[in-house]
This record gives C-alpha cells, structure tokens and sequence, in this order.
C-alpha cells in the first residue's frame, strides 16, 4: 500500500500541475499511515493486543525504509528543494525552505 499511495499521489499531484518539490511533499504526506495509533490500539488490548503490536511496528519500519529511498531518489533527480550536488549529511540538517516561491 505504502508504495501505491506514493505513486498514486504523486500521479494527482501532478495532474493537479503543482511544483515538483510539491509533488515529493504531497506524495509523502498523502501515503503516510500513522502506525502510532495502531501501536497504541493494539497495546491497550491486553495480551492478544500485545502479541499483535508487531504488526505496526513491522508496518512502520517499511514505511519508514519506503519513505526514506522515495525521498532520497526524489533529492538525487532533484525534485527537492535541496539542491542534488549538495552532501546528502549537508541536506538532512540544512533548510531550504527560503527558497519556496
């Protein structure tokens, strides 16, 4: 589902002609599932809710890996705000939200 809702947002997004730092946005927040909630669900239901909270904490770890490679090939082609010759390290603590439009 992760990787479908990114593209599926990602083909609106552009459909809907928005700026291709936009479109990364977009993308990102649309197919983002809070995997917290579910964590604190399955917790509060006693022991069998217990033994089902792996199943948000496997659902949040994909996520998290899917997120992080769309987001880094979204920087490389440079559809980020952060320029692409620029040092990855450089742009995960840099803002380049002064360049928006």
């Amino acid at each position: 589902p992760v990787v479908l809702g990114l593209f599926s947002a990602m083909a609106l997004a552009t459909c809907a002609g928005l700026p291709k730092p936009q479109r990364v946005a977009v993308s990102i927040e649309t197919a983002y599932q809070n995997t917290g909630i579910a964590l604190a669900v399955t917790l509060s239901l006693g022991s069998e809710g217990r033994a089902a909270a792996i199943v948000p904490l496997v659902y949040g770890g994909y996520e998290a890996v899917c997120f992080g490679a769309y987001a880094i090939f979204a920087w490389y082609i440079g559809w980020t705000l952060s320029p692409p010759d620029e040092s990855l390290w450089v742009i995960m603590y840099k803002s380049y939200q002064d360049q928006i439009d």
